[in-house]
């Protein structure tokens, strides 16, 4: 699950050549809110053409530069993807939203120590009202690079910052299993259903960390929203044949 936040949209107004006093930059604002607010959507095609106008008509807007980026890196053309993130940081080098998308897609990379470089000058930044980006990004870094520990850490730090963010209640939860703390982990797992719906990662840990605390019925629940909504998926395969529906001991992963 990619993270990163990006400008909102304040007014969703089309530019025209026609429009009077209407200056290059006050268009490019427009375009680069447009494209930004259609990459939320999913629509990149529509997102990259707005972003495009945008930085066509202001090379130096910021918004565009980062959006596009990120545009770039969920279509994996990587290069163009650095490229633009430079130019952002190379236009404002303090800018949270591109320090931690950055920081985020040099860690994907597997470029590490600069990964944190830029993550952790977004976690420092005062005006940063957003640390819990950087924070779970930081972590998810630390669990690629085999650090479970710290990623646990960062994890809990975003959590102090937004309580209820649940890609960090979502990791919070896996660690939790992971380490046989089954009751944190059945605590994680509820705290992330009060803000976000299952997936089918968080029914499988559910699931066994039902079957580990002795709750055959709940898991046997969980079992049933898997096949029901995933069922196609890797987990629901899984699940299958470790937990079957009969009255049959399951077997405990």
């Amino acid at each position: 699950m990619l993270i990163f936040f990006l400008g909102s949209v304040s007014s969703c107004s089309w530019f025209t050549d026609q429009e009077d006093g209407a200056s290059k930059e006050a268009a490019a604002n427009t375009y680069a809110k447009l494209g930004t607010e259609y990459l939320r959507m999913g629509q990149m095609n529509v997102a990259l053409e707005k972003l495009r106008l945008a930085i066509e008509l202001d090379d130096n807007n910021i918004e565009a530069h980062d959006s596009i980026a990120v545009l770039y890196e969920q279509i994996k053309e990587y290069p163009k993807a650095r490229q633009h993130f430079e130019a952002a940081l190379s236009l404002r080098a303090d800018s949270p939203a591109t320090l931690n998308n950055y920081g985020r897609f040099l860690c994907d990379r597997g470029e590490y120590e600069e990964a944190f470089e830029y993550l952790h000058k977004a976690m420092a930044m005062p005006l940063n009202d957003n640390k819990w980006y950087a924070f779970t990004n930081a972590g998810r870094c630390e669990l690629m690079r085999g650090d479970q520990n710290k990623a646990e850490q960062y994890f809990r730090q975003a959590l102090e910052y937004q309580a209820n963010y649940a890609p960090a209640l979502l990791e919070l939860q896996r660690i939790s299993y992971r380490n046989n703390n089954y009751m944190s982990a059945k605590a994680f797992l509820q705290r992330y259903l009060e803000v976000a719906e299952h997936t089918p990662g968080t029914l499988w840990v559910g699931i066994q960390t039902e079957i580990a605390l002795g709750n055959r019925e709940l898991a046997l629940q969980y079992r049933r929203i898997l096949l029901e909504k995933f069922a196609n998926t890797k987990e629901a395969k899984q699940i299958q044949a470790t937990l079957p529906s009969s009255s049959t001991n399951p077997s405990n992963n």
